[in-house]
């Protein structure tokens, strides 16, 4: 069912949007779970159907796969602009392998992924050589422009992205990346651990100034009540 939902949800983006750009964005949060957010888009003169409007024309083909996307876990968002269009694929994944062994994105570019887990590390590597866009017939076709980008809530112990901007890693592909081209990157467990024991204490910390700031003004509104019956039993014995 798995293979399945990847081929079918992989030929949905292929008929929609030869020819289009994809962006993954893929975030790591502080306890190890992974979001995946997929957008491809093209531009509306290419995604319109027929003399049917472009929310018309993604909506028709959304609907085909409406059950597989479903049975994926997968939530879709189509969003419509002046002069370009197209489809968010977005979903949760508990933890990194997860992401890599269930992931479409993987099939715009490789034809898999692989994550390797050890007592110290989880170490990602793409496997085989990239598919480039060079032939429209081909049941591999990949989008003209590809962008990977993986933010994590601290920094890779390993990797070989194109651009780095703070924990942010980014790996770019078109018609004339190399087909040797790889994407590798190694996650420190100690490092996961640390920003989740450091997230806990943050969100620990935060409680108990809300709890400081709640009692503060407990403290304020009986000292206020207390002096005002004071006032007032004084204005009244005068």
């Amino acid at each position: 069912m798995k293979n399945i939902f990847k081929v079918i949800a992989l030929s949905l983006t292929i008929m929609i949007m030869s020819g289009c750009s994809a962006y993954c964005d893929v975030k790591m949060n502080y306890d190890g779970a992974v979001t995946e957010k997929i957008d491809v888009v093209n531009s509306n003169d290419k995604l319109k159907y027929g003399n049917k409007d472009i929310q018309y024309s993604l909506d028709l083909y959304l609907k085909k796969y409406d059950t597989a996307l479903k049975l994926g876990g997968y939530d879709t968002e189509s969003h419509v602009g002046k002069k370009e269009s197209g489809v968010t694929i977005s979903r949760d994944y508990d933890n990194i392998c997860k992401f890599i062994q269930n992931t479409i994105f993987s099939q715009y570019v490789y034809k898999k992924f692989e994550c390797n887990e050890n007592d110290d590390d989880y170490e990602i590597n793409s496997v085989g050589e990239a598919i480039r866009n060079t032939d429209k017939y081909d049941a591999w076709l990949s989008p003209d422009s590809i962008v990977l980008k993986m933010t994590f809530p601290f920094s890779l112990s390993e990797q070989n992205a194109d651009k780095i901007s703070g924990n942010t890693y980014i790996w770019k592909f078109n018609s004339k990346t190399d087909k040797s081209k790889n994407v590798y990157f190694k996650i420190s467990k100690e490092s996961l651990l640390k920003s989740k024991l450091e997230h806990e204490a943050y969100l620990k910390r935060q409680r108990l100034i809300k709890i400081a700031f709640a009692v503060l003004g407990i403290v304020v509104l009986v000292s206020m009540t207390l002096f005002v019956s004071s006032k007032l039993r004084n204005n009244k014995y005068e």
